[in-house]
């Protein structure tokens, strides 16, 4: 738990984990591209931006497949917060989740991915 050294193990766990599962399928496709002489991309994803008072998320880039839940943190106590997630000026989600303070994380569902513009402009999360 060396990047997040205050989250929970199970967070940082989960997290190791795909990690872990990224990088093996990106080796093995550039394995298979480099036996078929191309080589093969790294998944691009479009951009999380963070809005203050939240100060980071993981992970920090989205697709419209992901189905995992994300960690946010913020430099302030929130009460409450509603997270607003937008891309192009279009709300794609909004959820209520409970409070947090600076050194707690908050979790934001994926139920909203599908709806992401893998095209579009970079995916934001402000919270109100």
């Amino acid at each position: 738990n060396l990047l997040h050294a205050v989250e929970r193990a199970a967070t940082a766990a989960r997290e190791g984990a795909l990690a872990a599962a990224a990088v093996t399928a990106a080796l093995a496709a550039a394995g298979a591209g480099a036996a078929a002489g191309s080589g093969a991309a790294w998944p691009e994803g479009v951009p999380l931006i963070l809005d203050p008072p939240l100060r980071w998320i993981t992970p920090s880039r989205v697709t419209p497949a992901d189905t995992l839940p994300y960690t946010l943190r913020t430099a302030s106590r929130l009460t409450r917060p509603l997270l607003e997630i937008t891309q192009d000026d279009r709300v794609l989600h909004r959820e209520r989740v409970r409070g947090a303070a600076a050194d707690r994380s908050l979790t934001l569902t994926a139920r909203w991915t599908h709806r992401v513009d893998p095209e579009g402009g970079p995916v934001r999360v402000a919270a109100r």
